[in-house]
């Protein structure tokens, strides 16, 4: 695969109207600071439930998933 067509395959992954706020350095550091507050301030347990509400590409359901480490059930609503 070259850099082209790896650079095609990423920007047709974000869905047009979002693609830029997505990748603007201001949703960049929110997504940051909302990582680290939750990290520092939620300490993850068997059996543990959380719940993604919302629209976006996933980022968020990949990172609770890694989040919970295989210790709780991540659930999702989409609207």
């Amino acid at each position: 695969m070259n850099d082209q067509t790896l650079l095609k395959y990423y920007l047709n992954m974000q869905e047009p109207e979002a693609y830029q706020w997505n990748m603007s350095p201001r949703s960049l550091y929110l997504e940051f600071e909302t990582r680290d507050f939750l990290s520092r301030n939620f300490e993850v347990f068997v059996g543990m439930k959380a719940c993604n509400i919302g629209i976006g590409v996933g980022k968020w359901d990949d990172y609770l998933g890694c989040f919970l480490k295989g210790n709780g059930q991540l659930n999702e609503y989409r609207y």
